[in-house]
């Protein structure tokens, strides 16, 4: 999975990973984002079965958030997605997710 953060305090950084991540502003996180104080200290989990990407909320203060094509969706609990690239907002941050 890639991630390349496209908006807040790191925007423009881009990652790889080979597996399952948490994403949050604490340090004990796979991708840590503590500069975007509206992001929790352990965000959001993203996990990769096959061709899909789910992304799962860990009851985060702000709040995750899918946008596609112009439409922007709360993500209660888990949310499967197959159209790529996937751009989830977190706090101030806006991640785009390809597979």
């Amino acid at each position: 999975m890639k991630i390349n953060i496209l908006t807040g305090p790191y925007e423009g950084n881009n990652y790889s990973f080979e597996y399952d991540i948490l994403v949050g502003r604490e340090g004990n996180v796979d991708l840590p984002i503590p500069l975007d104080l509206a992001v929790s200290r352990k965000h959001l989990k993203l996990s990769v079965v096959g061709k899909i990407l789910i992304i799962e909320d860990l009851n985060s203060t702000n709040g995750t958030f899918l946008i596609e094509a112009g439409k922007v969706t709360k993500v209660n609990g888990k949310k499967e997605v197959n159209n790529f690239p996937a751009f989830i907002k977190i706090g101030n941050t806006v991640l785009e997710v390809l597979l």
